[in-house]
């Protein structure tokens, strides 16, 4: 009978130690599993904060760039403006030059007719002295 015991206590001793075993192996690989399923959720929230850092620095510079490029084209605005003005006072000078070539024609055009005028009485005078 006491082999019975010893046996049986030795089976239950055992038992014991494969249920603590699994026990303690269960709760292991619970633990681990929530330290990597942390691990993996702080690496992936760095590295979302790393590509939110990145993308972040890159639409900073592309708005640098985006205000070097309206700062360039403010300027070039400018120069636009600059040369319509410049046209604007060209076509002022031309339209004064045509006023005054149009008035030098009306004036020649009088003088010619004065001119025409005056030829004819010489000429109507030229004529009656001579039939006199």
């Amino acid at each position: 009978m006491d082999t019975v015991n010893t046996w049986t206590a030795a089976i239950l001793g055992v038992a014991v130690v494969v249920a603590t075993g699994v026990a303690t192996l269960r709760w292991l690989v619970t633990t681990l599993t929530r330290q990597m399923r942390t691990i993996a959720q702080e690496v992936v929230t760095d590295a979302v904060g790393a590509s939110e850092q990145r993308l972040s620095a890159r639409l900073v510079a592309m708005d640098v760039r985006f205000d070097a490029m309206d700062g360039r084209f403010d300027a070039m605005d400018g120069r636009f403006d600059a040369m319509d003005g410049r046209f604007d006072a060209l076509d002022r000078r031309f339209d004064a030059l045509d006023d005054k070539v149009h008035h030098g024609t009306e004036m020649t055009d009088l003088r010619l007719s004065h001119l025409e005028a005056d030829m004819t009485l010489v000429k109507q005078h030229l004529l009656g002295s001579t039939a006199a």
